[in-house]
Order: structure tokens, then C-alpha cells, then sequence
């Protein structure tokens, strides 16, 4: 999972929980300095065969979609990028204010 631009305090509305880091194991790799002993995560046989046969598209960017399905927005430009990153940001921003009852 790659979660970039939050704030500290919006981590939790991801999936992903702040006190993770502090997980004792030897694939923490916020407390262990180096690769974990194994994979972390093996790929499936038919992302593999997803990869290599990838659609040929015009798109270079890509953001969740605002209504947390699971599912993402793709644009060509940065400006288009830059539009659904904002409507993203907007329902995440109010997800977390009901979460936290403001």
C-alpha cells in the first residue's frame, strides 16, 4: 500500500494504522534497519500475467476513486490528475470528520 500526501492523523481513514510501526517482528522495517528475512508479499500468478499484458494507454496517472470502491480514476494529464486528487482528498477529509463526530 502506497499512501502519499496525508497527514499524519488521516492514515488511519486508509487502512493503515499509525501504531503499525510499532509492531514487534522482523519484517517491521520501521524497526529493523535492512530487507526482512523473506518476501513480504508474493504476487499472484495472474497479477504476474496482468503486468506483462498490460493495455497500452495513454494513462500516467492514477488516484483512488472518491467513493472508496476499490477502484481509481486515471488520467493523462497532470492537470486532470491533479482534479481527481482534490475530489479524493475532499471525501477522505469528510470521512474522517464523521469518523471523528465533527
Amino acid at each position: 500500500l502506497l499512501v502519499t500526501g496525508l497527514a499524519v492523523g488521516q492514515a488511519a481513514a486508509t487502512g493503515w494504522r499509525l501504531d503499525a510501526q510499532k509492531y514487534p517482528s522482523p519484517y517491521n522495517t520501521y524497526q529493523n534497519k535492512g530487507l526482512p528475512p523473506g518476501p513480504i508479499c508474493t504476487p499472484s500468478t495472474e497479477t504476474i500475467d496482468a503486468v506483462l499484458n498490460a493495455p497500452d494507454t495513454d494513462y500516467i496517472f492514477f488516484v483512488a476513486k472518491p467513493d472508496f470502491n476499490g477502484y481509481s480514476n486515471f488520467a493523462v494529464t497532470y492537470q486532470e490528475h491533479l482534479q481527481f486528487a482534490k475530489q479524493y482528498q475532499t471525501a477522505l477529509d469528510e470521512l474522517i470528520r464523521k469518523k471523528q463526530g465533527k
